[in-house]
This record gives C-alpha cells, structure tokens and sequence, in this order.
C-alpha cells in the first residue's frame, strides 16, 4: 500500500443532533472555487428559505425526511431522497413535514450562464427512485449507477449516485477534466482508493477527490456502498466525457 498520498480532503457530520430548531453547517468551505456545500437540518414545521440570484445555482438533495418545496406558487412533495433544483434567480422554499435532512449545493454562474440553462424545463423535481440507471466500464454489472442531474441540464455540474455491496470493486480511474465531491449516505462503509493508496470511507461525510488522481472504491464482504458523485466542470464541453462514459441502461 502507498503510503505516501495525501488523503482526501473531507468533513464528516453528525446527523444525530437534528433538533426543533433549523441548523446549516457548511461543509468543505473554499474547497472548490465557486461551490459552497451546506448540509441543513430542521425539526418538524421548520422551513429554510433560497434567495432569488439570477447568478447562483442552488441544487437540493433531500438526504431524510419529508417536506414541501414550494417556488413559483407550486408546492413539490419531497420525501426522502428526492431532488428539487430552482431556476436561478428564482426564490424558493422548502419546509420540513417530518424532521429532515438536505444536502444544498451552490455554484456560482458566469454572466453568460445567468438564469440557467435556456432549453432546461426548471424547476427540476425527481425521486430517487425514478433516476435513470446507468454503467460504465470501471464497474461490476453488480454495481447500481443512477444519473440525477444529466449533462447539459445545468450549466457545468452533473450528479449522480453509486450504490452495492461488497465484495465489489470500482476499478481506478482518472478523469482530469472535473473536479469531483463524493457524499456518503449513513450506511456507506468501504475502502477508497487513491493514487495506490487506501483510505477508510464511511458515512456521513462529504469528501473531495483530488483532481486527476486514480481513485477506485473496494468493498469487502459486509460492506455497503452508497454515496452521491458531483462534478463540476470548466467548461460545457467536458461534459461529453460524462456522455461518452455513462452508457444508459435498457429497461
């Protein structure tokens, strides 16, 4: 084993001390520029409120609970593991039916990318369970790959989730064209691979894969893996590797 690599940079949160009140704790400040990443949580009848910046992407992963996304004068329902993404310059407003758990991710928009993507039907509103599943040659067919944010719906970000048991193995690879954060769901308990280096990864934890290395999962028997992948890109047009590499499943 490698023991020289540096490991990732990660923050790992309790998810135990969700009270009455509404709490934001932001995650891995200043890690990638022009992302901010908050996990929020809020007891029963609690509500955080997006403010309306035409410049500023703003994406909601609900992590647990339920509630009410409320934009425009339409309510969504948002149970547990649902998705809801606000056109940017748009207020919006979630409030907690039952206590909940959010993952919120802000990215800041150039000049020319204000208001989102022109041709991207917003809000965006989708449930876990209804994600396109995906494969890509790094990984088993055992392994469920699920796309929550296609490339192209918003400008330079894409999303999306990894999920088996062990023994699996995602193989490593690099793709130098991204900046990547992993978000680990609470059973999430495997061995992250690194430049050839190992690194225990469990739950609750938002962590950052160096840009360019060789980074691989491995997963013993009893292990879980269940994590969310971001990309954030330079550009649009590095997003054809996303295209190029996540190959739909057939129902």
């Amino acid at each position: 084993m490698n023991n020289t690599v540096e490991p990732p940079a990660q923050e790992i949160f309790d998810l135990s001390a969700v009270k009455a009140d509404c709490n934001r704790k932001q995650l891995l400040p200043n890690e990638i520029e022009g992302v901010d990443t908050f996990v929020i949580t809020m007891g029963l009848g609690r509500s955080v409120e997006f403010a309306a910046d035409a410049l500023r992407q703003t994406v909601v992963f609900v992590v647990a609970g339920q509630g009410t996304a409320s934009v425009d004068g339409t309510e969504y329902r948002l149970d547990a593991l649902s998705l809801f993404v606000p056109r940017p310059g748009t207020a919006s407003r979630y409030e907690a039916s039952e206590s909940s758990t959010l993952l919120v991710i802000e990215m800041a928009l150039r000049q020319e990318e204000a208001g989102g993507q022109a041709d991207t039907a917003y809000p965006l509103y989708l449930r876990y369970e209804d994600c396109e599943k995906y494969r890509d040659y790094f990984k088993s067919e055992k392994t469920v790959s699920r796309t929550l944010v296609h490339p192209y719906t918003l400008p330079r970000f894409c999303m999306g989730s990894v999920q088996t048991t062990g023994p699996d193995r995602i193989d490593p690879h690099a793709h130098p064209m991204l900046d990547q954060l992993f978000f680990s769901f609470s059973e999430n308990k495997c061995t992250l691979l690194i430049d050839g280096a190992e690194f225990s990864f469990g739950g609750d934890c938002l962590l950052h894969i160096p840009l360019g290395s060789d980074h691989g999962v491995d997963a013993v028997e009893g292990d879980v893996v269940h994590y969310l992948w971001m990309d954030f890109f330079p550009s649009s047009k590095e997003m054809e590797y996303i295209v190029e590499c996540h190959k739909p499943v057939e129902a």
